[in-house]
């Protein structure tokens, strides 16, 4: 049997981290895609540019970039003095008949934003390329699975994919494994059944948020 590729490997470990692996993989990509914004592309034109479509990161990753320190003071000055310019040189009409703001609406994504996009794609397009390998199955099946978001994107990735309905069915049994540990998580909220304790089904409700709504984005 050949030996798994690196993109397999890479795979399954990331299946066997807590919670969906497609949001995890996309977390930590945005993360260093922050990073290497702050500390190589400051002066980058091609990132000003972005910037400048976008008028800054969106409210989301320009925040996590503040709270989870992966940028600085000086990269946010120079970046945002840039995007204020662009603002101001943005042509505004407004007179006592009209008033149209709509030139300062972003003409461009985010650039984090894409970032993140282009990390679920290639995670789910690797997911649905190595499906068919044994070792890739049992850790899906044994890791929390995807968030239905990203179920769905895998699911209409590729036309007429075989693997679809084995994907789904995978799913379908973890979330009725989770309905299970939801009713005995509020069954023992019950002050009759209380003194049972709590078992595995103690963090159900929070593993459900992170199946039905997948992981924070920050």
């Amino acid at each position: 049997m050949p030996e798994p590729t690196r993109a397999r490997k890479e795979l399954i470990v990331a299946l066997r981290v807590s919670g969906c692996p497609v949001c995890r993989t996309a977390v930590v990509s945005v993360q260093r895609y922050l990073k290497s914004v702050f500390y190589e592309y400051v002066n980058d034109t091609g990132l000003r540019k972005r910037l400048h479509q976008s008028l800054g990161f969106c409210n989301l990753h320009a925040w996590q970039a503040v709270n989870q320190d992966l940028g600085n003071s000086l990269g946010f000055a120079m970046l945002y003095e840039s995007v204020i310019n662009e603002v101001l040189n943005r042509r505004i009409k407004t007179n006592s008949h009209n008033n149209d703001a709509r030139a300062l609406f972003p003409t461009g994504n985010c650039p984090a934003c894409d970032a993140w996009d282009n990390a679920v794609d290639s995670f789910i397009n690797l997911l649905v390329r190595e499906f068919t390998n044994r070792s890739v199955v049992v850790a899906l099946q044994e890791s929390d699975g995807l968030c239905l978001s990203h179920l769905v994107q895998t699911l209409g990735r590729k036309k007429d994919w075989p693997g679809a309905a084995a994907l789904l069915e995978l799913h379908q049994e973890k979330l009725k494994d989770l309905q299970t540990e939801l009713k005995e998580f509020i069954r023992k909220n019950d002050y009759r059944f209380s003194p049972e304790g709590y078992g595995s089904e103690a963090d159900s409700w929070i593993r459900t948020i992170s199946m039905i709504n997948g992981l924070s984005k920050a």
